[in-house]
């Protein structure tokens, strides 16, 4: 349909599961979910007949099931930008993933029984029960699923340059607006991308906005009920220490390059330097200040999850800290709910001046 001169639609997508992704354990189970394999995705475009040369990715954020909020974000960003904006769900996300594990009656049962298992387990709920469940029972399911999805943003990204998306002209710029984790993987993807020869790269001269994230992940603090609980969060953080030190996600890496179109990248390398901060640290800040003009961040003063200390450590290690940028605190605003429709809001106005002022920020610095 159209709305306001941007054309919304739906595009299809197969993917096939990805060999090295993960242990035995892991591809037995996950490659029986089809919701992860055939699916859709939310895609705006300029209400006019010409392909675009531009592309804007929005990655979300962990544990989201809904499109719901990141709809006004994508209608807003094809408008500022005059781009094609496509919203890429993350591999066992969104409607990647069953439609029980964001259901109240299907979900309550397991989160009682992480209660009743640990009492002093904070932020369980029905909403995160599904993925807390998961990533404590196979950690390496966080690094099998991101990889999984950088793999599929690259396949669409070769689809552009080989001139076969009806939508994107085929050497047009790709712009990543990341939000929370999806902050994480536009890291990822400027990082391996920089690594290819000229010829090769997959993006054209991009931009990244990195919205309430972007730091390293030993400084996050994602236990909430609406991303994951406390047990969790520890077996994967326990599983991130161990992630650069030895032979931890070996498997999961084994024969990764060559599933990588033959690219040889270093994905191990590159995810282990945005865990912790002894991780390849002279490759991590050197490859952030190679982008240092194509890099704007921006942060709630009361996110949680990614806090602006946290956020600030990070990129003021590389001496990046021009690149950060604060937003105005609105009421009712958090990590998981930056822009609030809360009565406060309604009443004073301020959200719509706060919302479109990001948003126009946004819009400049990808057509810069």
């Amino acid at each position: 349909f159209e709305y306001g001169g941007v054309h919304v639609t739906f595009r299809s997508m197969h993917t096939a599961p990805y060999r090295s992704c993960g242990t035995a354990a892991v591809h037995s189970a996950d490659n029986r979910i089809c919701e992860n394999r055939d699916f859709i995705f939310p895609v705006f475009t300029p209400a006019s007949s010409r392909r675009t040369e531009a592309v804007t990715l929005l990655l979300h954020g962990l544990n989201e099931r809904h499109w719901m909020k990141y709809l006004p974000w994508g209608y807003t960003l094809c408008g500022r930008t005059g781009s094609t904006v496509m919203i890429i769900p993350i591999a066992f996300h969104m409607n990647r993933s069953p439609a029980q594990w964001a259901q109240i009656r299907s979900m309550m049962p397991l989160a009682l029984l992480r209660k009743r298992e640990e009492p002093g387990n904070r932020a369980v709920s029905f909403a995160n029960a599904a993925l807390s469940q998961r990533l404590e029972e196979f950690p390496d399911r966080f690094i099998s699923g991101g990889m999984q999805t950088i793999f599929d943003i690259e396949y669409l990204l070769r689809q552009i340059r080989s001139d076969a998306d009806p939508l994107v002209l085929p050497d047009a710029r790709v712009n990543l607006f990341g939000y929370s984790i999806g902050c994480s993987l536009a890291e990822s993807l400027m990082m391996a991308d920089s690594l290819r020869s000229k010829g090769a790269r997959l993006l054209q001269d991009p931009r990244a906005v990195l919205f309430c994230g972007g730091s390293l992940l030993e400084y996050a603090n994602p236990v909430s009920k609406a991303i994951i609980d406390e047990r969790a969060n520890g077996a994967l953080q326990e599983y991130f220490y161990h992630f650069g030190r030895d032979d931890a996600g070996s498997v999961l890496f084994n024969g990764l390059e060559q599933s990588s179109a033959g690219s040889q990248i270093p994905w191990k390398m590159i995810l282990a330097s945005l865990m912790r901060a002894e991780f390849a640290p002279l490759f991590r800040i050197r490859k952030l200040r190679e982008q240092r003009r194509r890099i704007r961040v921006y942060h709630l003063p009361n996110d949680t999850v990614f806090s602006p200390e946290a956020v600030e450590r990070t990129y003021g290690e590389a001496g990046m800290e021009s690149v950060i940028t604060g937003l105005p605190e609105l009421p009712g605003s958090s990590h998981e709910v930056p822009f609030p429709l809360c009565e406060e809001n309604r009443g004073a106005g301020s959200i719509q001046p706060v919302y479109h002022d990001f948003f126009s920020d946004v819009g400049s610095f990808f057509s810069s």
